[in-house]
């Protein structure tokens, strides 16, 4: 539920205010505009809310990405009378945005073909513009406080000026002493809200009696935790937040919403299209330039969103490589020498085996020729090599990659041989069927360019 504030305190945004409702049907009424039971019949919009004569506008959504306004209008409904560049708090889906009025009193000629599908803003859903800065009322931050709606618990100013004799009367009001730093500390100083003031406040602000009489000793929105203590030093100027016009998932905004649900009427269309005469291919290409606008739009947002992300991995892929190159390097080192070593030991076991193989064969060949051997057959001790290398922290040695390498590619069969399907698609874009290519026919497959005006 989301909670609006007017004059006459807050209310359920999506219902509207009671109060302002009653305030605008007497306005209509003073105005000759018939009662709400007279138009029952046609004052109905999508949310089943009963309008008297409907007062239709167009909005700019404030987009969360720019912080702009939209290119695009919004129609609403409003039960307030609304002026261009109001600043309103609209419905949007299943929550709320913040919009500017762009234009007032639009025909409803214009909107007779959705008009059951247009929303409606509630009473009191316009922003009232904040104080600037300097220009306070007389009465100080309380009375600025008090025409921002706010409930004022004030330390009784009245009685402090009769006890300094400021005033008439001379018995002194007895009052209970308030220790120094509760009346004189301005809780603004140190809210992380102070630039939103006299509109942030709350209900159940309290006023001290610090310089100006104006500093805030207690406030439920600081106290709740809603306006957090704020950091930053007092005389630096908090920057805000960039303005929201819609809370949802990462990467959402109105503007992309929207252009979804345009693109989910595009593809309703589409499926029941039927194409038999020039007008109807004329009405198709109409709506394949939106696509394509759309499609533009919606790319380009995509980009703009992933962009951050996307600077932020290749920065932290340029730090690792850097950081990581010399972990890398000793890896590359080490290994190289370790499979050197085993490499070695493997070719000293092979010679030492051949070696053996070699006097076993002469051995045998004096036995044959002879039927006995002139000397015994010294065979060379063949020295193992490990096949891994343990040790307390692990273990490495060879493992087995294979791999290929052509040595005649005559003679390789068709099957594993690949077509350069780059460099043929480079020729038929270039010199289309112009440049024979043994084995290779040229296909011309047209398709359906739209250019958008």
């Amino acid at each position: 539920m989301t909670i609006g504030h007017c004059k006459h305190g807050e209310f359920e945004l999506g219902k509207g205010c009671a109060h302002c409702i009653d305030d605008a049907m007497r306005e209509r009424r003073k105005d000759g505009i018939r009662p709400e039971q007279d138009e029952l019949e046609d004052g109905l919009n999508s949310e089943g809310l009963t309008l008297v004569s409907p007062h239709i506008i167009k909005v700019q959504y404030y987009s969360e990405t720019t912080g702009g306004l939209s290119n695009r209008e919004y129609t609403y409904y409003s039960v307030d009378r609304l002026n261009v560049g109001d600043i309103v708090i609209v419905p949007v889906r299943d929550t709320t945005g913040k919009a500017k009025v762009s234009t007032i009193d639009v025909p409803e000629a214009e909107i007779a073909a959705f008009k059951d599908k247009v929303k409606t803003i509630p009473a009191g859903a316009k922003m009232e513009p904040r104080a600037e800065p300097g220009k306070l009322p007389s009465g100080g931050l309380a009375e600025a406080a008090r025409q921002a709606g706010a409930e004022v618990h004030a330390v009784a100013f009245e009685n402090i000026a009769k006890n300094l004799g400021l005033m008439s009367g001379t018995d002194k009001i007895e009052q209970e002493p308030v220790p120094e730093a509760d009346t004189k500390i301005n809780l603004c100083d140190t809210c992380s809200k102070r630039n939103d003031y006299p509109i942030c406040t709350a209900s159940d602000v309290t006023f001290g009696d610090g310089k100006g009489n104006d500093n805030i000793t207690q406030c439920g929105n600081y106290d709740s935790g809603e306006a957090k203590p704020c950091t930053i030093p007092l005389n630096v100027e908090i920057q805000p937040e960039p303005e929201t016009a819609l809370a949802l998932r990462p990467g959402e905004d109105i503007e992309a919403m929207d252009w979804h649900e345009e693109a989910i009427r595009l593809c309703t269309y589409a499926e029941g299209r039927v194409i038999k005469t020039l007008d109807d291919a004329k009405i198709a290409t109409n709506d394949l330039s939106v696509i394509s606008r759309l499609k533009r739009a919606m790319e380009s947002k995509r980009k703009e969103k992933l962009a951050p992300a996307q600077a932020e991995v290749k920065a932290i892929q340029e730090t690792y490589n850097y950081l990581m190159t010399p972990i890398l390097e000793a890896e590359k080192i080490t290994k190289a020498k370790q499979t050197a070593f085993l490499q070695e030991q493997d070719r000293r076991r092979r010679e030492q085996e051949e070696i053996n193989r070699k006097r076993l064969e002469a051995a045998q060949a004096e036995m044959d020729l002879k039927g006995e051997l002139s000397e015994p057959v010294n065979l060379v001790e063949v020295q193992q090599a490990p096949e891994r290398i343990r040790s307390e922290l692990g273990s490495s040695g060879l493992t087995d990659h294979w791999i290929f390498e052509v040595v005649d590619f005559a003679q390789v069969p068709d099957t594993y041989k690949v077509i350069d399907s780059v460099t043929l698609g480079q020729i038929a874009k270039k010199y289309h069927d112009s440049k024979p290519v043994p084995g290779i026919k040229f296909i011309n497959q047209p398709y359906l360019a739209t250019r958008a005006k």
